[in-house]
């Protein structure tokens, strides 16, 4: 992504801190981080502080704070479309996901694309799980991904997976 005023932050989350990647007051990345990299960062405006808040108390955040044109190939993009339609509180597999993008063979690409997510959250990949309904990968770690599915089910009253 080309931008000239990217800025990197932190805040401090119910699943620990997130590293937020900002260019032009979007959202450019999100991801979680370990506390020592907390302390070279300056803290995330107020406003996405709240925002991200609001989102872990069970109010969606809205892709108007997205940066346009993430880096990413075009197959990437559009596994990442795909993340945005995966309702809060819902599982998906690997394999439902490539068949939604029509490629139903292609599962192993879908998952590496899923990785490559830049906007954690944002892009709900920790509702991605395995064939076999366990948790597989996730870059902030597969104990975040259950906290996050967990927190996401209790906020919504126990909708059911579809997965």
């Amino acid at each position: 992504m080309n931008c000239e005023g990217m800025i990197d932050y932190w805040l401090e989350s119910p699943c620990g801190d997130i590293e937020v990647r900002m260019c032009s007051g979007l959202l450019a990345g999100l991801r979680f981080v370990e506390g020592a990299r907390r302390e070279s960062l300056p803290q995330a405006p107020q406003a996405v502080r709240d925002a991200l808040s609001a989102w872990f108390d069970g109010a969606t955040l809205g892709f108007e704070w997205l940066a346009p044109n993430l880096p990413g190939t075009a197959f990437q993009q559009a596994v990442w479309q795909a993340l945005r339609h995966i309702p809060r509180g819902e599982r998906i597999t690997y394999r439902m996901l490539a068949a939604r993008l029509g490629r139903p063979r292609a599962v192993r690409a879908v998952a590496s694309a899923v990785a490559a997510n830049p906007v954690l959250l944002i892009l709900p990949c920790h509702r991605v799980v395995g064939s076999d309904g366990k948790l597989h990968g996730y870059a902030g770690g597969v104990e975040r991904k259950r906290m996050l599915l967990e927190m996401e089910q209790s906020s919504i009253g126990g909708r059911r997976d579809t997965a």
